[in-house]
């Protein structure tokens, strides 16, 4: 059997690595997992599974619009010649906003959604939108989702789309570093910083105003984005440009409070790739985080989005001035990644039962 994993680009990021999980994952329990590009990645995430390039435009907004037709008929030559040769069953992914629309050439018994965020929301509020909107809703109704978290599986319930799966999607255990109290965190505030209306850039870059002022406070940046990072070097603070994995978890080893100012996730992995370290995470709340920051310890570090970027300064400067308070928090992130590790090993079960799902559609 084989399954195509229908994605805008392999760029590097949260999302995609999520992707390339559940491909492998399908392809544990016995199919071919094909990743299907329909741009070219600036930066590729390196993966093992094959890759199939529809176009070499690159991925960015200008070649999105003005390609747009062209990478259609790209996609169906690609689905026509797929027919003519194919001596196996054949299932298709669709995982971004971006290739939903595609959904729409294949038959509905072959076609599922792996939903990560309420993708809209990364458009504001205007009229793209709602349009935006109102064809996923379409779309999901109209093959099978598969929802990363239970925060999106309610959510998509609440618009009478059916969630077929929940993945309960997890941090790569690989992001559990060490915890050793004797570690020195000379690191005080990291955060990861990314494009798009709801990641909030603006409150980041005030947040590290407010830093700055205080010389004896260290801030550190981690940035898949060129512009990102040439942006934050005028800010003199250190700035990683793609770290590997092993690389951010020892970032995140030497730091003492992860910052996410979102005004929306689907999930947020950022945080709890960081509480693994026991890296304690605040929040603004932006939904996704929920699925996991939750609890008496955690709750209180889930920030309301109307308080001001200076409460959640000072709020966080509490946190790292007080050596027992910190202490306490940074056990409850580990001990909550360390929980979800064990939960997350149920996902290949789940993972088997779509795989059998596919098996008996035929």
């Amino acid at each position: 059997m084989l399954i195509y994993f229908i994605v805008p680009a392999i760029n590097i990021g949260g999302g995609l690595r999520e992707v390339i999980n559940l491909a492998q994952n399908m392809k544990s329990a016995g199919s071919k997992s094909i990743m299907v590009s329909l741009w070219r990645a600036t930066h590729q995430m390196p993966t093992s599974l094959p890759i199939k390039e529809l176009t070499f435009m690159p991925a960015q907004r200008l070649w999105a619009i003005l390609g747009f037709w062209y990478v259609c008929a790209r996609y169906i030559i690609f689905l026509m010649g797929l027919r003519k040769k194919s001596l196996e069953e054949e299932f298709f992914v669709f995982t971004h906003y971006l290739t939903v629309i595609f959904s729409i050439f294949v038959s509905r018994k072959r076609r599922f959604f792996f939903v990560q965020d309420l993708e809209w929301r990364f458009l504001g509020k205007g009229f793209i939108s709602k349009l935006v909107k109102k064809v996923l809703i379409f779309c999901y109704r109209r093959g099978a989702v598969i929802s990363a978290n239970s925060y999106l599986t309610k959510e998509l319930q609440r618009l009478d789309i059916a969630v077929k799966y929940d993945l309960s999607i997890w941090a790569n255990p690989e992001f559990k570093g060490d915890r050793n109290k004797s570690i020195k965190r000379d690191f005080d505030f990291v955060m990861v910083l990314r494009t798009g209306l709801a990641k909030r850039l603006d409150l980041y870059l005030d947040f590290i105003n407010l830093s700055l002022r205080d010389s004896d406070l260290k801030v550190v940046v981690i940035t898949p984005h060129d512009d990102i990072a040439h942006l934050i070097e005028n800010f003199h603070v250190q700035t990683f440009l793609r770290p590997s994995l092993e690389e951010m978890r020892k970032i995140y080893e030497r730091s003492k409070v992860f910052v996410m100012l979102s005004e929306h996730e689907g999930f947020g992995l950022p945080p709890l790739e960081a509480m693994g370290s026991g890296c304690v995470p605040v929040c603004r709340a932006s939904g996704g985080i929920n699925a996991y920051m939750y609890g008496k310890c955690l709750d209180e570090l889930v920030l309301p989005l109307s308080i001001s970027v200076d409460e959640i300064f000072n709020f966080c400067k509490k946190i790292i001035t007080d050596p027992l308070r910190l202490e306490k928090y940074s056990f409850a992130a580990g001990k909550c990644f360390d929980e979800g590790l064990k939960k997350a090993a149920y996902r290949q079960k789940l993972v088997q039962n779509i795989f059998l799902d596919m098996k008996l559609s035929n």
